[in-house]
């Protein structure tokens, strides 16, 4: 008997083995499976990297000029490199909304990547949760958590349960949740960790780069010191080092985002508005997501764009909410100098309705060899859409290239002015400001009477919603003067 229980356990821990090594062949095939879809998809990359460059080098002069900061973003480790601005990605929030890394700006945020399966990823976010978000939070700086594209092809929680699991909900605003696209997975994590942060300061550039802050978090500590100084923690009212943007008074803000209706129906479609939106016909609807998207193209040295600026915001809070609005001016060596405004580099816009697209390609800060200095490339669909829509056939061959631009959703068009700047000439914000409570103003007539063809542009594309707007009087005016329907 004894015999035959010694046989017995020597056969059971033989059977363990063998189960044990068997999982562990499995395991290691299903890795391998892993890293051959992750390195496939590398190599796929590197082939058209080497394509791009190709071509470079055969138009370099067309690609040298060009603003964009995507090449000098990339170190030769084709990580994003400190020192240079952060690439501009959009990237879906885990509430559905849609959010870009150029909206960050103006608060120093920690940018980090995490695959939810990730046992250092997991160890870091309850860490941060428990410990490290309080110096975080004390120091200004917000976090931003993106669940790598794919997982890095492993099946994990979604974002939302991983957040539930180890930060707790959490409705913070200084902490977001939600999932990078492929393109921004790859740009900022070329090698596949399964988890790479970015400390990026307040004008958008890159001042650290690490990885599980669990156990980087002094270093960490070390480098937010190192950006959250005098000089980069300037107050609200300082303008941002790298464009001549401020937040915007809240004075400012209030003002046109709180518009009565019956001032606008007042106002209705005045002469002041000579050159109103024009109605496209028999275009693909211009869509994100599901929602119809508006798309700005603009720049801050621009006068008309200083002027239309006013009118989108004012029309487009009526459908959402901005925050992180800034306040600039014109260029002061252009026609109708100094025309104050707003600017919507680093803003967010929120909506049930639509998405809201901008692009400042330019500040209002001249360059050392001529123009002024470029702030934020055009790119993906906007660029898209502002090459196609805005040249003929769509606009006069004159007008071509016209900026202030806007499209909404493929069913109206703006390019150029509606209104003359002229009317805001030596004005202040404040001034322009309580200006809007008087319908008989021509700055009131001016912006209002642009805001009311632009929010009947936008009913055309959201459907006829929110009712409470687009069932106004004055909504239906508008649409009718452009031929435009409302649903």
């Amino acid at each position: 008997m004894a015999k035959q229980g010694a046989q017995s356990r020597t056969t059971a821990r033989q059977q363990a083995r063998q189960r044990a090594r068997a999982e562990a062949r499995a395991a290691a095939r299903r890795q391998a499976r892993r890293q051959q879809h992750w390195w496939v998809r590398r190599r796929g990359l590197s082939i058209f990297g080497a394509l791009v460059v190709l071509a470079a080098a055969v138009v370099g002069i067309r690609l040298g000029t060009g603003s964009g900061s995507g090449a000098a973003a990339t170190g030769s480790s084709g990580l994003a490199t400190v020192g240079a601005p952060a690439p501009d990605f959009r990237f879906t929030t885990a509430s559905g909304t849609s959010e870009t890394v150029a909206s960050l700006r103006g608060h120093p945020t920690l940018l980090w990547f995490v695959a939810t399966w990730c046992s250092s990823c997991q160890a870091g976010t309850q860490f941060l949760a428990q410990q490290g978000m309080a110096s975080l939070r004390a120091a200004g700086v917000r976090v931003v958590e993106l669940e790598l594209y794919d997982d890095l092809g492993q099946s994990g929680p979604t974002i939302a349960q991983f957040q539930h699991a180890f930060a707790s909900p959490s409705t913070s605003t200084d902490w977001l949740w939600g999932n990078a696209s492929q393109a921004m997975s790859e740009r900022y994590d070329p090698k596949a960790y399964l988890d790479i942060y970015y400390l990026l300061g307040r004008n958008g550039q890159i001042r650290y780069v690490n990885s599980s802050p669990a156990s980087t978090f002094s270093e960490l500590l070390s480098a937010v010191e190192r950006t959250v100084t005098p000089s980069s923690a300037a107050p609200a009212s300082h303008a941002s080092p790298t464009t001549g943007v401020a937040p915007a008074p809240s004075v400012m803000v209030n003002a046109v985002t709180s518009v009565p209706s019956a001032i606008a129906d007042a106002v209705g479609l005045p002469p002041a508005v000579f050159a109103p939106p024009k109605r496209l016909s028999g275009q693909p609807p211009l869509t994100e997501g599901g929602k119809p998207v508006v798309i700005y193209v603009g720049a801050e040295f621009c006068p008309f764009c200083a002027a239309e600026r006013w009118a989108a915001v004012m029309a487009l809070s009526r459908f959402g909410t901005f925050s992180s609005l800034g306040e600039t001016h014109s260029s002061t060596s252009d026609v109708y100098p100094g025309t104050v405004t707003f600017s919507f580099y680093g803003s967010h816009y929120t909506s049930p309705y639509l998405v809201f697209d901008p692009t400042e390609t330019e500040t209002d800060i001249p360059a050392p060899a001529g123009g002024y200095t470029a702030l934020q490339p055009l790119t993906g669909l906007a660029k898209r859409t502002f090459a196609k829509y805005d040249a003929p056939p769509f606009v006069p061959a004159s007008s071509e290239g016209s900026i202030p631009f806007y499209d909404l959703g493929n069913k109206v068009l703006v390019s150029g002015a509606s209104y003359s700047p002229q009317v805001l000439q030596g004005l202040s914000a404040r001034q322009i400001s309580a200006d809007l409570s008087n319908p008989a103003s021509p700055v009131t007539q001016s912006i209002v009477g642009t805001a009311n063809y632009l929010t009947a542009g936008i009913c055309s594309i959201t459907v006829g919603q929110p009712a409470s707007v687009c069932q106004q009087p004055y909504v239906a005016k508008a649409a009718q003067a452009m031929g435009v329907t409302i649903p």
